[in-house]
């Protein structure tokens, strides 16, 4: 991972009643990176985990790509980057 990324696991085994709560910082990433490093953390969810990507960029393609394979999300301006950007699996 480039300098100043960060991958944060919140619950590193889950449990059927527990949910994963990652944090991925791509604010230093130059694209296509930080889609892949969503496309990786999201490849093992579960229904109830979610993924909060920072970003300096809005990630318009990973839209597309979310919604085409079931997950959902939601953009809003960052406290700490230009976008937050939460990920999850759809029912």
């Amino acid at each position: 991972m480039p300098d100043g990324a960060v991958l944060r696991v919140a619950a590193t085994v889950p449990t059927p009643t527990m949910r994963r709560e990652i944090t991925l910082d791509a604010r230093n990433m130059e694209p296509p990176e930080p889609l892949e490093r969503v496309l990786e953390a999201i490849g093992s969810f579960a229904k109830g985990d979610r993924l909060r990507l920072l970003i300096d960029f809005e990630p318009v393609p990973l839209y597309r790509i979310l919604e085409r394979n079931g997950f959902g999300h939601h953009a809003e301006p960052g406290t700490v980057s230009n976008y937050e950007v939460t990920i999850w699996m759809m029912e």
